[in-house]
Formats: C-alpha cells, sequence, structure tokens
C-alpha cells in the first residue's frame, strides 16, 4: 500500500594475486515500491586498486554482497521483525516460585524477557565482517549509550538459528545507569543499554569511522502533563532537600514510566500556603480520623486551593514535610493518591468518599520525608488505574517474593542491590496505564 524501506550492509570483498584483502562493507538503504515485493535496483560499482602495469601488474577480483539487517523481538509467535524498541520491564527475571533471581534472564530460553531484542544480518555474512558498534543516542545525554563493540555469530547460544544468518546475542535496553551495569557493560557482547523515550539504536560500522548501518527508535506511546506544586510554609521557603528530593523523584519517575512508552511532562511551581490557615509544624494531615475515607480539613483546603477539581488534569501536590493521617502518634505516611482504589476493579471498593473522588482523582500528595525515590512513581501508578499487586483481580494478583521489585507493591523501596529494587512494570500494568484518560497521544 505504500513504499517501504529498510537497511542492508553492502560488503565488498577484494582479493589481489589471490590474496583476500580485509573486506569493506557500509550501510545503504532498499526501497520497495507500492505495491511491489522487490525493492528497486542497487547500483553495485566496485572500484578497483588499479591493477599496476608491466611488471608491477597484479591480478585483481571485486565480489559485492547485499546483506539484509533486521531488528527482531519476540512475539506471540517468535521471533518478528520491528520498526521500534521498547525499554525492558524485566518482567521474568524473577522465578515465578521462590522469586529468586534469573542472572540469565536475558539470554535465557525459557520464559525470556519480553522486552529483549536481537539483530539479524539475513545471509552468510563473512565471519571477518561480523563485528559492529551498538550504541544509543538521543537529545537526553545521560541517557546515551556509547558504541561498544557486539559480534554476531551463526548461532549464538545453540538455539538453531545458523539457516538464518548472523545474529546478536540478545539484548535489553534498560532506563537508568544502575540497570546499565547489569550485562558487559561497555565491553564487548554488551548486552544492557541505557535509553531514554526518544532516543535511536543504532548498529554502526566498526569501522568507516563509526557509520550507521541501521537504526530504530524508541517511541513515546503515551505522555502525561504533570503539575508538580511543593507546598511550604514559612519565611524561608522549601528546604533545598525538598527541592532536591523532588528532582530526583521527577528522574526516577521518568526513568520507570520509560517501560510503559510514556513520557511523563513535568512543570514545578512552589507555593506558600501559610495564607490557607493550616498549620504545617506537625505535618500535613490528610485523612480524617473519625471518618475514614474522608478528607481532613487540612487535606481539603489544599486540594481545593491547589488541585484541579475535574478528570482531566494530573496533579502532584509535594509536602515539604510529614503527611498525617489524622491518627494520634501515627507514623506519617510517604504518599497518598485520592484515585487509589478509587476506580472500582474486581472485588475493590473505593477508599475515598464519592465527592472526593469525582473532583480530584488525577491529584496526589507526597510527602519530602517519603521513604524512597520511587514513592512519587508509586502514588502516580494509583493515578493511572493501578493498585497493590496484592490487590490486582485475578490473574495478575501476586503477593510472591517478586511482588516487592514492582513499582505497585504496598510498601515499595530502593534496595541495596539496585536490581532488586522496586522499579519494574509488567505488560498488564502498561496496557491499563496506556489506556488512563489522563494520558494523550504524543504530539
Amino acid at each position: 500500500p505504500a513504499p517501504r524501506e529498510f537497511k542492508a550492509i553492502l560488503l565488498t570483498e577484494r582479493t589481489i594475486n589471490g590474496i583476500a584483502q580485509t573486506p569493506t562493507s557500509h550501510g545503504v538503504t532498499l526501497t520497495v515500491p507500492a505495491g511491489a515485493t522487490t525493492s528497486a535496483p542497487l547500483n553495485l560499482i566496485p572500484t578497483f586498486t588499479g591493477g599496476g602495469t608491466g611488471n608491477g601488474a597484479y591480478s585483481e577480483t571485486v565480489k559485492q554482497s547485499v546483506f539484509p539487517v533486521e531488528f527482531q523481538t519476540l512475539g506471540d509467535v517468535g521471533w518478528q521483525t520491528v520498526d521500534e524498541l521498547k525499554i525492558a520491564k524485566w518482567e521474568n527475571a524473577w522465578k515465578s516460585v521462590g522469586g529468586t533471581f534469573r542472572n540469565d534472564f536475558i539470554i535465557a530460553g525459557v520464559y525470556p524477557e519480553v522486552d529483549a531484542f536481537r539483530i539479524l544480518v539475513k545471509g552468510d555474512l563473512p565471519e571477518a565482517a561480523r563485528s559492529f558498534y551498538l550504541a544509543t543516542s538521543g537529545s537526553d545525554a545521560g541517557h546515551n549509550d556509547d558504541p561498544t563493540e557486539i559480534v554476531l555469530e551463526k548461532d549464538p547460544g545453540g538455539f538453531g538459528y545458523a539457516s538464518q544468518g548472523t545474529l546478536s546475542r540478545k539484548t535489553i535496553l534498560v532506563a537508568d545507569a544502575r540497570d546499565n551495569t547489569f550485562r558487559n557493560d561497555n565491553k564487548r557482547k554488551d548486552q544492557t543499554h541505557i535509553a531514554a523515550l526518544g532516543s535511536t539504536v543504532e548498529l554502526r560500522h566498526l569501522t568507516s569511522g563509526g557509520a550507521i548501518v541501521a537504526s530504530v527508535p524508541v517511541k513515546v506511546k503515551k505522555h502525561i502533563d504533570i503539575a508538580l506544586k511543593i507546598l511550604w510554609q514559612g519565611l524561608d521557603g522549601p528546604r533545598q532537600e525538598t527541592l532536591d528530593r523532588a528532582a530526583l523523584d521527577i528522574k526516577v519517575a521518568k526513568e520507570i514510566y520509560a517501560q510503559a512508552g510514556i513520557a511523563l511532562n513535568f512543570t514545578v511551581t512552589v507555593h506558600d500556603i501559610s495564607l490557607l490557615g493550616i498549620d504545617m509544624s506537625d505535618g500535613l494531615t490528610i485523612e480524617d480520623f473519625d471518618t475514614p475515607g474522608a478528607l481532613d480539613a487540612e487535606g481539603r483546603a489544599v486540594l481545593n486551593a491547589h488541585a484541579t477539581p475535574n478528570q482531566a488534569d494530573v496533579i502532584c501536590l509535594y509536602v515539604n514535610g510529614k503527611l498525617r493521617t489524622g491518627t494520634p502518634g501515627a507514623t506519617a505516611l510517604y504518599g497518598i493518591a485520592i484515585a487509589d482504589s478509587g476506580e472500582v476493579l474486581e472485588g475493590l471498593t473505593l477508599a475515598w468518599d464519592e465527592d472526593v473522588t469525582n473532583r480530584f482523582m488525577g491529584a496526589f500528595f507526597v510527602g519530602s520525608e517519603r521513604g524512597s525515590e520511587v514513592t512519587l512513581s508509586h502514588e502516580l501508578g494509583h493515578v493511572l488505574r493501578l493498585h497493590h499487586l496484592h490487590e490486582e483481580p485475578a490473574p495478575y494478583r501476586d503477593s510472591t517474593s517478586a511482588a516487592p521489585r514492582n513499582i505497585m507493591f504496598a510498601e515499595v523501596n530502593y534496595d541495596a542491590n539496585p536490581y532488586f529494587s522496586g522499579k519494574r512494570l509488567r505488560k498488564f500494568q502498561e496496557e491499563r496505564m496506556q489506556g488512563s484518560r489522563f494520558v494523550s497521544e504524543p504530539e
């Protein structure tokens, strides 16, 4: 129905006086016209070194071959050629029984990583021409991965791929620097590459100045506009510690939601709430102790003043201090979302009175003395229709030891082992969030 383009390697093999020279290659783009099944012709114009004259004459042969290049991911019916890649969720990194971490989850043949990809070069690419660079690039310099060498193989891992051509080992894209250290980081055969939404994954020549052979984007699937309002009380403004924590929480949230293809666009403002008649010396009280599920007067005053009473805007009320429930002596809250259990799923009931949920479903609170840098991401998950894993309806409910790795674990936290931190998402969560009223199509 429309013209299609695909990338390929044009390999030049040269023999002089019967001695094979080092092969050279560069990338080419082939176009299949609309309605056709074969590409337009590619002009092959080999060059010769000259051949010499007289006693200096020599024989020279040149062979040129075209090898199509494909990026592939593992779909429901096997490996499929794709025109985009995704940030990995590490969904199968823990065994379902016992929750043991699987060090081989990227390359495993059983329960493989759902977002892993491989690069296939069709045809019998000579061994001398199988080394390339793999890199990521984009506008976010902190999420660009420098070119590292990969080697294509006839049958990596013994899975019987030899008839298809030469292949890279299975590789994943990761969203943060700590995950990027997992497998051979910046070494030969690197299998983890940091990237951000909007990045491009590039296969580059090992020679030819690292020219790009083929590339695919990491696309933004949806986006959310979030107004983060830092609330403080006093003469000196919010503590620097609060500002620093908010900045870190935003960075981490962007990396976590990249797993779902959702770009978070934050605007940050600072507000003095002294005029609301609230005393925050002991923190901001959210829930009415005498009426569970109802807002305390302090919480209601803040929502009315700084949240939007509609079902379209996402507002993060980032409190410079503690959040409290109203229960005397109770432990401070890390964060709380109005939408927590606000959208009824199987077996769940509303946690707030309808007057609150009908007007402020997009609002959530985070205290600056939160448990960790993933608290904001957890509460945002509630806004986007996610529940604690142990409260999810079947078949998604999960109380196993793998659950703490997920952002919607009830007591989510960052682990001393960076790979075990509660920053993962699952496919069903990605699909549900992309259907939320608060997400929009990318611009």
